[in-house]
């Protein structure tokens, strides 16, 4: 069961990284890094054969600035809620906090499109409370002491 709540935070953490390619417009990024060459994009990426015989765009003209923040905003929220998730796990047990935790992230995500539509700050947000709720658990070991015996 914990590896299987381990892949579900992983998945839903790479979503987004996955995504934003294909929700960003790339016309015209092209150009600002290779301002010299004269270069399309089926040169730079060969092999890819498309089936409509144009390029899909995505909707967004995000700069690459704004979709650092949107992919590390993820980070934020994820490390200022570790301490907290310990403790909440030592209280009410650790199947319900990353349950709750995953369950409450999957939700998040199912409202990236709406809110991504909204502004890219609404999104942001979501992607910080996303990172809040995935909240680590980790199982207590416990502590074992050493006692040494002095001989005479």
């Amino acid at each position: 069961m914990g590896a299987l709540s381990l892949a579900l935070q992983y998945a839903l953490n790479v979503n987004m990284s996955v995504a934003i390619v294909a929700m960003v417009k790339h016309t015209g990024q092209l150009d600002q890094h290779n301002s010299s060459k004269n270069v399309t994009e089926l040169e730079t990426c060969p092999g890819i054969l498309l089936q409509s015989g144009e390029d899909q765009e995505g909707e967004f003209e995000w700069s690459d600035v704004t979709q650092g923040q949107i992919l590390a905003s993820y980070y934020y929220g994820y490390i200022m809620t570790q301490i907290l998730g310990g403790y909440l796990a030592g209280r009410f047990g650790g199947k319900y906090v990353l349950g709750g935790g995953i369950f409450a992230s999957g939700i998040i995500t199912m409202l990236f499109p709406i809110l991504s539509r909204l502004h890219v700050y609404a999104l942001i947000t979501a992607r910080i409370m996303q990172g809040a709720f995935q909240v680590s658990y980790q199982i207590p070991v416990p502590r074992r002491g050493f006692r040494f015996q002095r001989s005479s």
